[in-house]
């Protein structure tokens, strides 16, 4: 893959990452609002499991954002 490639997919994983953590900060959101309006428990773990599908797909994103940040040379941050 070239460097201007390389730049555009980092860009785009930096995206993805951020948009990720926009992502889980809702979601643990709508848990402390269910939560405190005190929801059914299913109801509860359900929204805590999709918090963790989100923090699974979050940390494959990180990966891949690192490994292309290596790819291009610029190291992980």
């Amino acid at each position: 893959m070239n460097r201007e490639m390389l730049v555009d997919h980092v860009k785009l994983a930096e995206r993805h990452v951020n948009e990720g953590e926009r992502i889980l900060k809702h979601q643990r959101e709508v848990i402390a609002h269910l939560r405190r309006d005190q929801h059914s428990q299913p109801l509860i773990d359900s929204a805590e499991t999709l918090l963790r599908s989100f923090e699974d797909v979050q940390r494959m994103h990180l990966e891949d954002l690192a490994r292309l940040r290596t790819e291009l040379g610029l190291g992980v941050t």
